[in-house]
């Protein structure tokens, strides 16, 4: 069994002076957050290796977490921009039907055109209802929202790393 770390919530930032941050949720099982979870920020900070869940609290699409011995603002406020991973044994990891991914096999992923051009890599999901979109950041932090359906996503690589896409017109900014 090889033990893995998943992406599951990205700190966005501080809740009021307690040391509570608000999320954005990555998990296709937002239930998994529960008292007692142990998370693990990336990157890692070096005061900071593992964060225990105190209490959890939802507003909206907005997640609020509070954490063990996290209990001032300037605390929370140190966690901004990390990632909350768990951590899972790749057995307990579902296959799921083909053409269908969990949410952190596509973050990461870089997002090329058919016709070569790179566009950057998914940093975040939306999940809209109609269907989600990929949010795409170049190395020059510009942001691409890439909608997840099968007339612009024609092919997901999960070995290669990759996700490529067919603009359709709008789509990417030629500027």
């Amino acid at each position: 069994m090889q033990v893995k770390r998943i992406a599951v919530g990205k700190v966005k930032s501080s809740h009021g002076v307690k040391g509570e941050v608000k999320i954005a949720c990555l998990t296709d099982f937002p239930s998994r957050f529960q008292p007692g979870l142990v998370l693990y920020p990336e990157p890692s900070l070096p005061q900071i290796k593992s964060l225990i869940l105190e209490s959890v609290k939802t507003s909206g699409n907005v997640m609020i977490l509070k954490f063990e011995n996290v209990d001032s603002r300037e605390k929370a406020d140190e966690l901004k921009g990390h990632t909350l991973e768990v951590l899972l044994d790749e057995d307990d990891i579902k296959s799921l039907p083909e053409g269908t991914y969990w949410q952190f096999q596509i973050i990461g992923l870089d997002v090329v055109t058919s016709g070569g051009l790179r566009l950057g890599k998914v940093s975040e999901i939306l999940k809209t209802g109609a269907n989600d979109v990929y949010i795409v950041k170049s190395d020059s932090a510009k942001e691409v929202l890439i909608p997840a359906i099968k007339d612009v996503v024609r092919k997901v690589d999960l070995k290669k790393g990759i996700i490529v896409i067919e603009p359709i017109p709008g789509l990417i900014d030629e500027n």
